[in-house]
Parts: structure tokens; sequence; C-alpha cells
């Protein structure tokens, strides 16, 4: 909160990262360290993040969870990440498409082809793909295209 303060800016959001986001899916201490950590530095930060763990962590500490979904990532059945240690490119328009479904019935298909419920109030797409910028853009017209509209997050 320091740097943001020195920018002059507000911060309104936090979100664990890699593989400390991805043991909080699963691991209700480390949910709950994580949720009772934002919670001790303001009660008006909301935490990115999915999964009934972290959802309970959430209610617990009293901090808003805001459901996020990855749309250029595969999930396992379990609802597990199938983590890429390298990214790889992706098809822009199937990505777009993941997009909107994901938004609009609240889950998408595993790895294996079942279901697996979503709920997306937010999409993470992740910056190192070699088409990143591409799967961004495709994202963002599909989104729009089909009625959806985008907002800014606020607390």
């Amino acid at each position: 909160m320091v740097f943001c303060k020195s920018e002059k800016v507000e911060l309104s959001h936090v979100k664990a990262h890699g593989q400390l986001y991805l043991t909080a899916i699963w691991d209700e201490s480390t949910a709950r360290g994580i949720a009772e950590g934002v919670s001790s530095v303001s009660r008006d930060l909301a935490l990115f993040f999915y999964g009934d763990i972290p959802k309970r962590a959430c209610e617990d500490s009293g901090v808003r969870m805001v459901n996020e979904s990855y749309v250029d990532l595969d999930f396992n059945p379990d609802g597990s990440i199938i983590l890429e240690r390298k990214k790889k490119s992706r098809d822009t328009d199937m990505v777009a498409e993941l997009a909107v479904n994901v938004i609009k019935k609240g889950g998408r298909e595993a790895s294996d082809g079942s279901w697996i419920d979503l709920p997306a109030e937010t999409i993470c797409i992740h910056g190192d793909a070699p088409n990143a910028v591409e799967i961004v853009k495709a994202v963002r017209n599909k989104i729009e295209q089909s009625g959806i509209e985008i907002k800014a997050f606020q607390v």
C-alpha cells in the first residue's frame, strides 16, 4: 500500500500469484493465511480467486472474494489448473469464445470434456504467452460483440 500511496493510486484488490495461488485453491491454511493477510491490511480490499476453499477463507476473514477464471489455461476435471512451465501460443478465436462462454455459463469444459463450475466476475489472461496481445484483443472484441459490458473493477 505504501507504493500505491507514493504513486497516488488507490489499491483496490489483491491477487496471489503462481504456486501460492495454486496451493491456496486446495489448501485451507494457505487460503486462510492469504485472506487474513488481506483483511489485516484493509477490509476494503477485494481478493481475486476461485474455488470453495478460498471462498470460505474470505467469508471467515471478512474479505470480498471476486470470482476469477483463467481463459488461457486448461483445467483438470477436479478444477485445478494445468500449469504450463513454458507458455504456448493459443488459438485466439478459441480463447475468445471460451471467455464469453465462461462469463455467460459460469463454467467451462475440463481437459477431459467434463463440466466444471467456475463463476467469473473477472477473467485473467497471462501476458507471457507468445501471442498474448492478440489473445487480449480477440477476447475483448468477442466479449463486446456478445453484448457483455466490460467495466473497470471497483470495490
